[in-house]
């Protein structure tokens, strides 16, 4: 995606639109971008360092859903690692190509 009318025009095409609600990079979501940039976070994780690092203090639930509309559209994926078989299998969010274009755009 190195010409900028592509990124454009994937975000016009995906509207930011879930279920009839109006989607936006704010500020959170943002933030969110810039430590997944650093490296894959849990969303428990990512809701500690929002706290620590800038003050942002919000509930988990809201954090899995900035986590959740970043990944309908496309700035962010999740892995899933099974560490052993007496563990649940662990959530980490990374930053698409996409999503670091776009943190590129907004920074």
């Amino acid at each position: 995606m190195k010409d900028p009318t592509t990124i454009q025009s994937v975000m016009e095409r995906k509207s930011f639109i879930d279920l009839g609600k109006k989607k936006q990079i704010g500020v959170t979501k943002k933030k969110i971008l810039e430590l997944l940039i650093e490296k894959p976070l849990h969303g428990y994780m990512i809701q500690k360092e929002l706290a620590l690092r800038y003050g942002i203090k919000i509930s988990l639930p809201t954090v899995y859903e900035h986590l959740r509309d970043l990944e309908i559209i496309g700035l962010i994926q999740q892995s899933i690692s099974s560490k052993n078989r007496l563990k649940r299998p662990s959530k980490k969010y990374h930053v698409t190509e996409m999503g670091r274009e776009v943190y590129r755009r907004l920074s």
